[in-house]
């Protein structure tokens, strides 16, 4: 089974770029044109729905309506590239419970692998627990620290996952709405968040997770880049475990990240 399937009316370079960034990796991605045939014979076989709109909503009228039937029979999320004026209209289509993130174009390519990385992480998740495509060998006990990494800005959580991921066990996250997918299934050690995102921002994620008795004990750091006062005593109200000035300085954060784990 592959790991996305791309649908688009036209490949174009970008698409292109994203398959190669994808695989290397270690991510599949099909590429599939506007096809009704060609979406009902391939839904199946993939885990992960990308619609790329290069006009409007209206104008795939036929292929969406596919969409909707197998949608109804066979949900499945999907990352939507464009078609940001006409939300509304594309949730007749698809759910906005399986819509896991929204990318404008030109497509954020970085940004795009990280939110696939993580969908996939809970539809892999979601499938072992229902039976599915899981491993006869025994799971190798994996004993490095997990840490939760939430940021909309790509380049930060590639930065600090590089930092971090030779003594510790990285999960990526683009969006507040990505953090909770993946915690209903997972229970990291640590949760570093940006205090500034859309939809969910760090500190109204915090307090959404500190009301599920699940997630309430997980402690967490933030980053910012605001330290007026107000932003100061709102984060340090919700009584996180480190809190970081952006531009993030390595040494302070790794200096931190090791302190609390040696506690």
């Amino acid at each position: 089974m592959q790991d996305l399937m791309i649908i688009t009316k036209k490949d174009n370079i970008i698409l292109k770029n994203a398959v190669k960034k994808l695989s290397e990796n270690g991510i599949s991605a099909t590429i599939l044109p506007m096809d009704k045939v060609k979406i009902k014979d391939s839904w199946d076989e993939h885990k992960l729905g990308v619609l790329y709109i290069e006009d409007s909503v209206e104008s795939l009228f036929s292929e969406l309506m596919m969409i909707k039937i197998l949608m109804a029979t066979h949900p499945k999320d999907f990352i939507v590239v464009g078609g940001e004026s006409e939300e509304e209209e594309l949730s007749k289509y698809i759910p906005d419970e399986y819509v896991v993130d929204r990318f404008k174009k030109p497509l954020d390519i970085m940004g795009f692998l990280v939110s696939a990385r993580s969908a996939l992480g809970s539809v892999n998740l979601s499938a072992k627990k229902d039976g599915e495509g899981v491993s006869e060998k025994p799971l190798k006990t994996n004993k490095k620290k997990s840490i939760l990494i939430i940021d909309d800005d790509a380049s930060i959580v590639n930065l600090l996952r590089g930092w971090l991921k030779d003594e510790y066990t990285i999960q990526p996250a683009n969006s507040g709405m990505h953090a909770k997918k993946w915690l209903m299934e997972n229970n990291p050690d640590l949760i570093i968040v940006d205090y500034e995102m859309p939809l969910i921002s760090g500190p109204m994620l915090i307090k959404q997770l500190r009301e599920d008795e699940r997630t309430k004990d997980i402690p967490f750091m933030f980053l910012t880049g605001k330290g007026d006062k107000n932003t100061v005593m709102e984060v340090m109200d919700l009584k996180p475990v480190g809190y970081f000035l952006k531009p993030v300085d390595k040494e302070k954060l790794m200096a931190a990240v090791h302190s609390f784990f040696s506690k």
